[in-house]
């Protein structure tokens, strides 16, 4: 401190200020976020924004030292919350949340960690999308709504919000409609309007739950079910932390280091609001406790373990949370004892001749009677014997309080009636009871002969694992030279293993990346052909034979022979994750491509909270990606299957320039491809219209207007079938200069002439920039004018003319790796184009 204030003017207070932070908030983990260095530069506070569960956005100033205690201290007081236990602050990046509780944890790590890993991917740490969440993690057990209405309303609202997202389910139907229907009264009361519901479906029906059941049957169910009740707020919040309890829970990761058998050492200890449950990394319950089954709890060891005693025996768990779990569960114990009804006799006592004590015996359940006369800090607490009913005085040092507010199980009565020597003999012989012991042999012929069965049975289960596992590496790569003759000359003597035909026709060239599980799961199963579902764009889906060896083109030809294309050209097949959507290169093979997608999905997410693997979901289409050669009416098939699904988006979110003339064409050809010939629809037009009309030209006429007119269209287009309808509607977009394209709207740093946002669409003629307002066409770049461009997370770069006085577009995007593949595969289709013209002059 002497140092610093010797310092330069502004810079020595404010570095003693900082430093004087770091020493009462504790030593950072991370190095300095791109925030804080932006900051010192400035000598401010680092601004923050914290999304609140009811939509709010609450900006406060923090500095390198803040804690997750100190934000939510200020959250609480600007939202005037009183209930603060259990609300923390949670930070999210890309599709990982993860909570920094409400302690010692620094703001500043958790975003720096964050810029980090956007950094490691390729982006800049100014631009990490992280975001910052404050929300309820977990209910003491005696949760009283009544106590803070501020607390119930974010509570409320988090639950809301996890009903839309799916965070929280429901195993009934009926009770999703409940919650909906007790919304619909938070909201609205009883204004009862179909309106109002549909408002109400949208905000708490899940999109899956929704595909499942049409949104106007939600809307009837949560009508007819419309709640009556006050104080509903309350209500979904207590079903919400009963019903889904281990999603309002703090987790910690623990190792076992003394205690009852478990089938795992190292697990995931979850406390709530319910109990305490051991969890294995995939979520499975290892042991469930309820809170009057444990009797204690404490950290040892320089508080890197824990002590739990509970009555199915004491665990000692290495954490290094340990004092956090202590001191949480023994909060937990403090206060449902403090407000616990039920307490159990540790003695008997008999005073029939004085009817102000209670009389009872060892063991029985005694009902606690709240009564200003009595307390345990007098000796006495007032009671009611459930086995005769009789009210009267308890010593207090007679009972065991029960830390519950619900009447105890038979089964924790009986184990609290028990010794501790006792206990242990019962749970170790309900464990010895679980596991099956073998009858010993009665001779030793009958143990040779079942002993080298099982031996034999072994040896062939090792063999055909042996096989599966060649069958793999076949597939992968071929051996050395040196190695390959005796290879093949090892299967070709073995022709009668069911796979050594295959292990064969497997020895071609190399795969790039391990067997993907797909065909781990066939070949484990001795299935040497695997189906792969393909979804086209029409929401059609079919299997499709794939194998180690098949290339992407290959399976391209298949599929386009299989669905009876005139021509495989300019089609190609695309993996969607979670994250995005990614075109596959046609000389990779098929499984390589399948396994480098979900491997990076998987790195992206890391793992889950609870620290499971992260399981990718995916799905591969089929869909036309050059645009080229195309003639609506030529190939019917790829018009109804791809063309008209792939084109019909691009018209409705208003990318093309047309007439009104053309509108109303389309939206009648449009309004028949719903309908067909079901004149009765025709009121409905008004409703539809967004699935007629351009959205951004809504509004260009009313909507009885566009119900006239498109009618009147609809009328002379009599005899036209669905298909007619949907190659017609092609037949009118094929004319206009933007068929085919692909947009993309990007923010550009580059032209000042142009508005910020610019639509760059890019199609056989070239790359074209397009005023996304007017849709007046600012350039046009042809292939042979574009010199180079490159594409990150976060941008993509061009440059057209020559790479020495070339002009540069810059655009901040995170599509530019969309934009860099369709840019790539047209100009190696001009390329090919041009090999293919030289080729024919040559011969000719």
């Amino acid at each position: 401190m002497g140092f610093l204030r010797f310092g330069p003017v502004g810079y020595a207070p404010y570095c003693a200020d900082r430093l004087r932070r770091t020493v009462a908030n504790g030593v950072r983990a991370e190095p300095p976020s791109w925030l804080e260095l932006q900051a010192t530069k400035s000598k401010r506070p680092i601004g923050i924004s914290v999304t609140m569960m009811d939509g709010r956005t609450i900006s406060l100033p923090v500095d390198s030292a803040s804690t997750s205690k100190e934000v939510c201290q200020t959250l609480s007081q600007k939202v005037k919350l009183q209930d603060t236990f259990g609300f923390s602050l949670y930070i999210a990046l890309y599709d990982k949340v993860w909570s920094l509780g409400s302690g010692s944890e620094h703001v500043m790590d958790a975003i720096s960690q964050c810029e980090q890993e956007v950094k490691r991917k390729g982006g800049q740490e100014q631009h990490a999308p992280w975001r910052l969440f404050f929300r309820k993690e977990i209910f003491t057990p005696w949760h009283d709504c009544s106590q803070d209405n501020v607390s119930t309303d974010i509570i409320y609202r988090q639950v809301i919000r996890g009903l839309k997202s799916g965070e929280y389910q429901c195993e009934k139907e009926e009770d999703t409609v409940a919650l909906a229907a007790k919304h619909f009264y938070v909201q609205f009361g009883s204004d009862m309007s179909m309106e109002n519901t549909r408002t109400v479906v949208k905000e708490c029906i899940n999109s899956k739950l929704l595909e499942a059941k049409s949104e106007e049957k939600w809307t009837q169910m949560v009508n007819t079910a419309h709640a009556q009740s006050d104080k509903v707020k309350a209500e979904v919040v207590d079903y919400a932390r009963q019903k889904w309890s281990m999603f309002f829970s703090k987790f910690f990761e623990v190792a076992k280091l003394s205690g009852p058998p478990l089938p795992k050492s190292k697990f995931i200890f979850a406390i709530n609001s319910m109990g305490i449950t051991f969890l294995d990394e995939r979520e499975k319950n290892l042991l469930v406790l309820s809170y009057p089954e444990l009797t204690g709890v404490n950290a040892i060891r320089e508080r890197k373990c824990v002590c739990l005693l509970t009555l199915k025996g004491d665990f000692t768990l290495n954490a290094i949370a340990a004092t956090d779990i202590s001191d949480l569960v023994a909060m937990f114990l403090a206060g449902l004892i403090q407000r616990s009804e039920y307490a159990v006799t540790l003695q008997e006592i008999n005073r029939q001749d004085d009817k102000t004590f209670l009389s009872f015996k060892k063991a029985e359940l005694i009902s606690l009677i709240k009564d200003d006369e009595f307390s345990v800090a007098r000796g006495w607490l007032k009671g009611k014997n459930e086995r005769t009913g009789e009210i009267g005085a308890v010593p207090a040092e007679a009972v065991l309080i029960l830390p519950t507010l619900t009447k105890p199980t038979n089964e924790v009565l009986s184990l609290i009636s028990l010794s501790p020597d006792q206990r242990k003999t019962i749970i170790d012989n309900t464990v010895k009871g679980t596991i099956t012991e073998r009858v010993a042999p009665s001779t030793l012929k009958d143990f040779s002969v079942e002993y080298f069965r099982y031996l034999q049975q072994l040896f062939d289960h090792i063999i055909i694992q042996g096989w599966q596992l060649l069958w793999l590496c076949c597939g992968l790569f071929p051996p050395t030279n040196s190695l390959l003759k005796h290879a093949q000359r090892f299967i070709e003597t073995r022709k009668r293993e069911p796979l050594a035909t295959d292990c064969l026709q497997r020895l071609q060239g190399p795969r790039k990346l391990p067997p993907h599980q797909v065909e781990v799961d066939a070949i484990q199963q001795n299935s040497t052909q695997i189906f792969h579902k393909i979804q086209f764009p029409n929401d059609t889906q079919e299997n499709f034979e794939v194998g180690s060896n098949t290339k992407i083109k290959d399976l391209v030809r298949t599929i386009a022979n299989k669905v009876m294309l005139s021509s495989a050209e300019g089609f190609s097949l695309f993996v969607k994750t979670p994250d995005k959507v990614l075109s596959l290169n046609e000389t990779d093979y098929f499984f390589d491509s399948l396994r480098q997608i979900t491997d990076w999905s998987r790195r992206a997410k890391r793992v889950n909270q609870a620290g499971g693997p992260v399981n990718v979901s995916y799905t591969v289409f089929f869909m036309r990606k050059l645009w080229f050669n195309i003639i609506p009416g030529r190939d019917v098939e790829a018009d109804l299957i791809f063309h008209y699904p792939q084109e019909l988006p691009k018209y409705l979110r208003g990318y093309h320039r047309c007439t009104k003339e053309e509108m109303v064409m389309l939206g009648a050809l449009l309004f028949r491809v719903k309908v067909d010939n079901d004149k009765t629809q025709f009121p409905m037009i008004p409703r539809m219209l967004k699935d007629l009309v351009p959205n951004d030209q809504l509004k260009a006429m009313s909507a009885d207007e566009w119900k006239k007119h498109i009618f009147a269209e609809y009328n002379k287009q009599t005899g036209t079938t669905v298909e007619q309808a949907m190659i017609g509607f092609l037949k009118i977009v094929y004319k206009w200069p933007t068929f085919g394209c692909a947009f993309f709207d990007v923010k550009q740093t580059s032209e000042p002439n142009f508005p910020d946002i610019v639509r760059i669409a890019i199609s056989k003629q070239g790359v074209t920039v397009i005023h996304p307002k007017t849709k007046d066409i600012l350039a046009v770049h042809p292939y042979n004018k574009i010199a180079n461009w490159c594409s990150g997370s976060t941008y993509f770069h061009m440059t057209v003319g020559n790479l020495v006085r070339g002009n540069k577009i810059l655009c901040e995007t995170s599509l530019g790796y969309k934009i860099d593949d369709l840019l790539t595969s047209y100009v190696n289709m001009h390329l090919n184009e041009k090999r293919g013209q030289r080729r024919n002059q040559h011969f000719d």
